[in-house]
């Protein structure tokens, strides 16, 4: 038994070196301590074997923040994070954009989604404590540069 677990520690151990992660065992969530557009976002998670975050629950939404606060990008004062949700498919039709799945939790900052200037179609956590906002979603230019969270999402089984 004590082998296995130690096979185990060893193959997490390898697996994060190999997703570039400075960790001693598989997380759920990866914070890159560098800005990307949405897009390049979701690519950079994919590269990793992750998905950009999906939250479909209040429990998924606090863990998501608590990973960001305890990251080297949250600064108190004002932290974007790019997450998985889009209405770039059908406008006004927010999706988690790995799953294809409607969005069935939302945190929306009040009045948002908005499109403002018709070309917001990504989606943030903004937190942004001057303005009142705490942890809020936000629909946003996808083009913007932002810090992004991958997290680890368990396989999908396929029914023949």
């Amino acid at each position: 038994m004590k082998t296995l677990a130690l096979a185990v520690f060893i193959l997490a151990t390898v697996h994060c070196f190999a997703q570039d992660l400075q960790c001693l065992s598989p997380s759920r969530f990866y914070i890159p301590a560098y800005k990307a557009n949405w897009f390049k976002a979701t690519e950079h998670c994919n590269s990793l074997g992750m998905r950009l975050a999906v939250i479909t629950t209040a429990e998924d939404n606090f863990h998501i923040i608590e990973a960001i606060k305890s990251s080297s990008i949250y600064n108190e004062t004002r932290t974007q994070v790019w997450i998985a949700g889009s209405d770039l498919a059908q406008k006004g039709e927010f999706i988690w954009q790995p799953t294809g799945t409607w969005f069935s939790y939302t945190r929306w900052m009040p009045g948002q989604p908005d499109n403002a200037g018709g070309i917001e179609h990504c989606t943030e956590i903004r937190h942004i404590p001057a303005l009142d906002v705490h942890w809020l979603w936000n629909d946003l230019y996808c083009a913007d540069l932002h810090n992004f969270v991958c997290e680890n999402a368990a396989p999908r089984r396929v029914v023949p």
